[in-house]
């Protein structure tokens, strides 16, 4: 199995090919317990809620400079740069070489993404779908159920 890169290139950022990352752009997935896309405002969202609302467990969101999008305190995430979206067992193997707890990705252009434990230990994808707007900033969201012990 091949692991991502966390570094993003010219070849595999879709902005540089002209390709728009749009919401059509995940292939739907049946063993995802929630899929679809979300306002991130200031707010924040719980993913572990079907679907995910306001809360600041799990993604945080401020619009002063140099804060943006944020995991919880306590959660890891890490940086998805391959064009295609991850299934969850590449969102959990790269995540074992995960950013550290409470990571701010200080910005929103759309076409970031990660992957993070959400608090109850869910793993989910995030990507940012559209640009950042008086509300928020619009997030395609796939979080998957934790697996039985």
């Amino acid at each position: 199995m091949t692991t991502p890169s966390t570094q993003v290139s010219s070849t595999e950022d879709p902005s540089a090919t002209g390709k728009p990352v749009t919401p059509s752009a995940i292939p739907k997935d049946r063993t995802a317990q929630y899929q679809g896309t979300r306002m991130l405002t200031e707010s924040g969202l719980d993913l572990d809620h079907v679907p995910p609302d306001p809360s600041r467990e799990d993604l945080r969101y401020e619009k002063r400079p140099g804060r943006g999008i944020m995991t919880g305190p306590s959660l890891v995430s890490v940086v998805w740069s391959a064009p295609k979206a991850p299934s969850r067992a590449q969102c959990e193997e790269a995540l074992g070489a995960g950013l550290p707890a409470g990571h701010v990705f200080g910005h929103t252009a759309p076409g970031t993404a990660f992957c993070m434990w959400t608090n109850v230990d869910n793993v989910a994808f995030v990507r940012v779908s559209g640009p950042e707007g008086e509300e928020g900033v619009p997030v395609d969201i796939v979080v998957w159920p934790k697996q039985p012990a």
